[in-house]
């Protein structure tokens, strides 16, 4: 108590995101492609001071727009360009998110409900992870719930209560487009017309619509809208065909089969990915005109896992997080149950509790065998084999057997959840299974995280940032990366050679054009790295399954180090 007021489930809610988000962020390196990415941007953003303009090797990176890149420059500018800032953000939106998600479960059900949908979301895997990453999509998908919900309140609303819903709607939504693009109001949207299909009920009015999209179209106007006027179409151009593209074809070799994200949403979503096929009896609906309202918002979960299941099935590039918006559906949808499993005193379906029994122990083995064949040289040796796909596996380092045992931890207290279930009490069961999932998610990030980098990148980003301290150009050759520019520290000054601005003038002649797309501009940057006259020694990291045909291909390239799946190459000045 504090002064005779009861202190606000808010502050401990933000209390417990804090001490499971905050710390460790800076734990391990970045990791390449998307973190490093979205980081190298605004490392950018705050060398040149054009934050108008995302970039990515000093030209313009038409793929996102900038709300994200603007936090983690802000981030960057306040704690320093690393790791900790770059991840920061994410963080802080964790524990926004479940500050919103009880606030949104109150008026759903009540305070009750509100904790039920905080718990299953820490205690899932997915969910929680991704706000100790930084990538784009913990602040879109917020935006994007918002704005949703938004729509859910309008869809009911009498009187100016529209007007307000209408704005809001409009706000987040705008939003989200600023933070990732078109898909922002691609999803929402198709969830408000297909509910309306499903309801039979056009909700949208002409003057909340009106609204709605003013209110959205000023928001977007604040990088859009700006973007267009100080340089034109061609960059919204590039940006919506960068877009369509990833629709139609597979980016970056980034495909997958058909049904991808039902198989990544059923175990990185687990345990509440089984929840949601057990429904028991509904509840008697509130007579509380609120209450009534917002349980619409259960329609729309459902609606909106559907959308995003169909719209990124279709999608050919399949990429883990882009299917990360069903996680706010699923775990909504899996409290629910719980809660009324709870308010409910009825037999527990067996065949649920089995179910849960089979994923605990399908997740905890897989934890503690993996690491302990990683504690074995045999192990770590055919890991990296399978990797570089060559037996020249170099600087081989085992696991410590201890890591095993997080899997182990996890797979008792796990399923003695499962035993408390099974006695017909789901709820303190699935508690201990969340509350399982929690700690062993710390535990990996904690202990296991810094042996996956060093078993990935670990050995290529040591390389780069030693190569940073000398005065040389940094390249990947063979393969897409963005750790030599953030490792690199790369600057403005890289790119103003004379010799590159000759083979940059030639390329231009060549086919007769004043402009050349970022792609042709790093197209002629490496051919200058390759054969141009160079002021400085270049050097090249490549995957050390490619060394052999680099070295046929570039026979003035010196080896000169490998190390962890990776060959580096020198090419001196002349």
């Amino acid at each position: 108590m504090i002064k005779g007021k009861a202190i606000s489930p808010y502050w401990f809610i933000a209390a417990l995101g804090a001490i499971l988000f905050l710390p460790m962020l800076g734990a391990v390196h970045l990791f390449d492609w998307d973190e490093i990415n979205f980081a190298e941007s605004a490392r950018e953003m705050l060398i040149t001071r054009d934050y108008g303009r995302v970039t990515i090797n000093f030209q313009p990176f038409w793929e996102k727009p900038p709300l994200f890149i603007w936090l983690q420059a802000i981030s960057m500018k306040l704690f320093g360009v690393n790791e900790y800032a770059a991840r920061l953000p994410n963080a802080l939106c964790g524990i926004a998110t479940l500050m919103v998600l009880f606030h949104y479960g109150r008026m759903y059900r009540n305070a009750t409900f509100g904790w039920f949908w905080v718990l299953v979301y820490v205690g899932t895997w997915l969910p929680h992870a991704y706000f100790k990453s930084g990538i784009i999509d913990p602040v879109f998908n917020l935006f994007m719930l918002s704005g949703m919900v938004h729509l859910a309140l309008w869809a009911t609303a009498q009187g100016n209560r529209q007007y307000r819903h209408a704005a809001l709607a409009g706000l987040f939504i705008g939003l989200a487009v600023l933070t990732k693009g078109p898909v922002g109001l691609l999803l929402p949207g198709l969830t408000a017309i297909l509910y309306m299909v499903v309801k039979r009920k056009w909700f949208l009015r002409p003057l909340p619509l009106l609204l709605a999209t003013g209110v959205f179209l000023v928001t977007t106007f604040a990088w859009y809208g700006v973007e267009t006027m100080r340089n034109g179409w061609w960059f919204l151009g590039e940006f919506i065909t960068y877009n369509l593209r990833l629709a139609q074809t597979e980016d970056a070799g980034h495909g997958g089969f058909l049904f991808y994200h039902f198989v990544v949403l059923l175990l990185g979503c687990f345990p509440a990915s089984l929840l949601i096929f057990y429904k028991p009896k509904q509840l008697p609906e509130s007579t509380d005109t609120q209450t009534k309202n917002m349980q619409q918002l259960h329609i729309w979960m459902w609606l909106s896992l559907g959308i995003v299941l169909a719209v990124f099935t279709i999608v050919q590039t399949k990429i883990i997080h882009y299917s990360s918006f069903a996680y706010f559906p699923i775990t909504f949808i899996a409290a629910s149950a719980l809660y009324r499993w709870q308010e409910m005193e009825v037999k527990v379906p067996k065949s649920l509790v089995v179910a849960l029994g089979c994923g605990v122990v399908l997740i905890g083995s897989s934890i503690m065998f993996g690491a302990f064949a990683l504690s074995t040289a045999t192990g770590m040796a055919g890991v990296l084999r399978n990797i570089t796909l060559t037996n020249d596996v170099l600087n081989t380092q085992t696991w410590p057997t201890y890591l095993a045992f997080i899997g182990l931890l996890y797979l008792l207290v796990a399923f003695s959840g499962v035993v408390i279930a099974w006695k017909n009490q789901l709820m303190a069961g699935v508690a201990r299974i969340l509350i399982a999932t929690a700690v062993t998610i710390q535990l990996i990030f904690i202990l296991m995280l810094p042996y996956v980098e060093q078993l990935s990148q670990g050995p290529m980003i040591a390389f780069v940032q030693e190569q940073a301290k000398q005065d040389v150009y940094i390249c990947a050759i063979g393969f897409k990366s963005f750790a030599q520019y953030y490792y690199g520290e790369k600057q403005p000054e890289d790119l103003t050679s004379p010799e590159l601005l000759k083979v940059i003038a030639a390329y231009k002649d060549e086919f007769k054009t004043d402009y050349i797309s970022p792609k042709q501009f790093n197209e002629s940057e490496m051919f200058w790295y390759l054969y141009g006259r160079i002021d400085k020694p270049v050097v090249f990291v490549a995957r050390s399954y490619k060394s052999d045909k680099i070295a046929r291909e570039y026979p003035h390239l010196k080896q000169i180090g490998a190390a962890g799946g990776y060959v580096f190459f020198r090419r001196e000045p002349f």
